[in-house]
């Protein structure tokens, strides 16, 4: 395989080996050139809570490992503790990643029932997240990680999310209650 300074090392080895005479270096197109850098990523519509939850979202469905064609079923709590669905951003967001996501309203189910899917009937995992508490620069969100239904236990956990160069990351996580 032809490495694309190849080229380059040839003509000067000619041009050593020739006594010093010189011939004119290879044809530039015949050259491969680098690929540019990507572009950066368009600054994030999300509202910074937004961006909050969406990394407490995907960091739960990683760890959960959904089935490739399962839906998934977003909530999100509010202050009040009430799950709601999450913003029509947020989860274009998250079906960036996962095509499958989408809103609570969509969904039956959770806790000691099955989640599924209203229209079909399908099985799904639920992820419930929120809500967003700021303490200094960092945030902190309540997740119950995924959940398909069908039991009587609940585990969660309190995520840190910190920033992390022009984006966000979980930088810690405690479980808060487990039953």
């Amino acid at each position: 395989m032809t490495k694309p300074w190849m080229p380059w090392i040839v003509a000067t080895l000619a041009a050593c080996s020739s006594g010093g005479a010189t011939k004119p270096p290879p044809d530039p197109s015949a050259v491969l050139t680098p690929t540019p850098p990507a572009a950066p990523a368009a600054p994030s519509a999300l509202s910074k809570d937004d961006a909050i939850l969406e990394t407490v979202l995907v960091h739960e469905i990683d760890a959960a490992s959904p089935k490739p064609d399962e839906p998934l079923c977003l909530y999100v709590r509010n202050d009040a503790g009430k799950t709601i669905d999450p913003s029509a951003e947020l989860i274009a967001a998250i079906q960036k990643r996962y095509p499958n996501a989408g809103p609570r309203s969509r969904c039956n189910g959770g806790g000691p029932e099955a989640v599924t899917v209203k229209a079909d009937g399908k099985g799904a995992m639920g992820f419930d997240v929120g809500p967003v508490k700021w303490e200094g620069a960092a945030a902190l969100v309540e997740g119950g990680g995924g959940s398909r239904g069908g039991v009587r236990t609940i585990r969660e956990v309190e995520y840190r999310v910190e920033a992390a160069g022009t984006g966000w990351k979980v930088a810690s996580e405690r479980v808060v209650r487990q039953m």
